[in-house]
Parts: C-alpha cells; sequence; structure tokens
C-alpha cells in the first residue's frame, strides 16, 4: 500500500509539471499581437488590434476594412470642411470657422469610436440597459448619416442641383459602405462569441512501472480518494522493521484468570470413611497370652 501511494503521488507530480508548458504555449499565442493599418500604404499609421491572433482571421480583415473606411471619411470632411471654410473667409464669411470646428471634430469623434471599437473588442461605450458596445455605436452614427444624405439627394434631384446631387451621391456611397461592413464586422464577432470552445483532447497517460522483488507493479494515474480518520485507522500498515531486531520477538500474551462466584466446599466425613482410615485396634485376648 505504501508502495502504490508513493507510484502514485510521483505519476501526479509529472502530469503537473506538464501543465504550465502547455498553459505557456497558449499564452504566448493569444499575446501575439494584431496591429492594423489606417490606411492603404505599405509604411502607414497602425493600430493594436484587441482580438489576437488565434482568432477568426475575417475578424482582423473586416477591422481593417472597417477602420480605412473610418479613416477616409474623417478626411472626406476634413478637406470639404477646409474648402468651404475658405470659400466663406474669401467672401468675408467668417461664422464658417465654427462649422469648421464642430464638424471636423464631430468626424474625428466618429473615427476614433471605431478604432476605440477593435481596441477594446466592441467593450461597453455607456451604461444603458443595452450595453451596446463601440461599435455599435460607431454603426448607428453611420447609418444615420446615410440616410441624412440620402434625403439630401432627393432634395437635389427635385431641385435640379446637379453638383449638389454628385456631392451627396459620393458622400451616401461612403456612408453606406462604412455602416454595412461595421454590419458584417458585429455579425463576425457575436457569431465567434457565441460560438463553443473547441479544445484540444487530452493527451493519455502512459503508466509507469515498477519492479519490486522481480513482480512488476503498474502504477496508474487515478484520483486519490481525500482520507478520513476512519479510513486511516483503516489502513494503517506497521513499518517493515529490520531483522534480527529485539521488536521481532513475539510478546506473551496473558490470558486474563477466570473467576468463579460460587465457592466449592470439600465433603464432609461420614463415621465409615474415618472407620476406613482409622481401623480398631484388637484388644488383647487372654486366650492368646500364655498361661
Amino acid at each position: 500500500c505504501v508502495l502504490k501511494k508513493k507510484c502514485l503521488l510521483q505519476e501526479r507530480m509529472v502530469v503537473e509539471s506538464s501543465l504550465p508548458r502547455a498553459t505557456e504555449a497558449s499564452t504566448s499565442c493569444e499575446a501575439t499581437p494584431v496591429y492594423i493599418q489606417l490606411v492603404p500604404f505599405e509604411h502607414g499609421f497602425v493600430v493594436a488590434s484587441g482580438y489576437a491572433a488565434d482568432d477568426d482571421p475575417e475578424i482582423h480583415r473586416l477591422s481593417r476594412i472597417v477602420l480605412q473606411l473610418a479613416v477616409a471619411n474623417f478626411a472626406m470632411a476634413f478637406f470639404t470642411q477646409m474648402v468651404v471654410l475658405v470659400s466663406d473667409m474669401i467672401a468675408g464669411k467668417y461664422v464658417s470657422v465654427v462649422s469648421f470646428i464642430f464638424w471636423v471634430a464631430f468626424a474625428y469623434y466618429v473615427m476614433w469610436l471605431g478604432i476605440r471599437g477593435v481596441k477594446t473588442r466592441n467593450e461597453a461605450c455607456c451604461h444603458c440597459d443595452h450595453e451596446c458596445g463601440y461599435l455599435e455605436a460607431f454603426r448607428a452614427v453611420y447609418v444615420f448619416l446615410a440616410c441624412l444624405r440620402a434625403i439630401l439627394l432627393i432634395v437635389s434631384i427635385v431641385f435640379f442641383h446637379v453638383t449638389e446631387f454628385f456631392f451627396n451621391l459620393l458622400f451616401l456611397v461612403l456612408f453606406a459602405a462604412t455602416a454595412d461592413y461595421a454590419r458584417r464586422l458585429l455579425d463576425v464577432i457575436h457569431r465567434s462569441d457565441s460560438a463553443p470552445v473547441v479544445r484540444a483532447p487530452a493527451a493519455p497517460s502512459t503508466p509507469s512501472t515498477t519492479t519490486t522483488r522481480g513482480v512488476p507493479a503498474r502504477a496508474t494515474v487515478d484520483t486519490v480518494p481525500m482520507a478520513t480518520a476512519r479510513s486511516l485507522d483503516d489502513d494503517v500498515v506497521d513499518p517493515p522493521r529490520a531483522a534480527g531486531s529485539g521488536d521481532d520477538e513475539e510478546q506473551p500474551t496473558v490470558a486474563p484468570a477466570e473467576t468463579t462466584t460460587t465457592s466449592e466446599r470439600p465433603p464432609r466425613a461420614t463415621d465409615d470413611d474415618l472407620d476406613d482410615e482409622n481401623p480398631p485396634s484388637k484388644a488383647p485376648n487372654a486366650a492368646d497370652d500364655g498361661v
């Protein structure tokens, strides 16, 4: 029993020593950073994605498209407002400065929502009941802007404003594409979050064989039950004693003395018994004496 417990403990130590290596390998795989280019150039601005390298590759592809569209929208808004500002300042309208600051700040904030959503794995941006993330807010803004540009496009068609028609059409296509790719990205993220995690099956443990006095004893990895006070009393095994020691001599056992409750008295002697033990002596006879 003692040898079997030692074998089980050694096997458990071997199994537990192999666990940290697998954990370190999985941690290094998950900790591999993924960088997304904000502009479609070889040496452009990049941001670190919150999704690891072992996540769905479709998430990385859609994240890159969405962020590049967000940067394109910001650049279009900046240059458009810059043209309007210069033309108004030439005409002596300095009020357009406030409009320029507002629209540029708004475009930058919307772009920041998209970048923040990718970096934080679509973390919740508010404490409402729906707990919408940054990417949901990003998509909602572009859906609203696309609807607004569609209304302005219809107005430009009604009043035959050719310049405003192409201008609104360009922004409508850009806003609609951004909102559509944001929706695709959210669908892939929700699908990957709801998918069950598939883990590789654990490798079967090979039993270790030990030989004791020519008899092979095979130890397998079993769950050792928790010892209780009663089981410890039952499983107590005297340790082996050295040969020739004085403890090997068997101690004599003394049986308890039996006690009787009744005392036996010797039988009373009768007259016959006394006569048999002490025969009567013969009286002297006168005839026997010589006269």
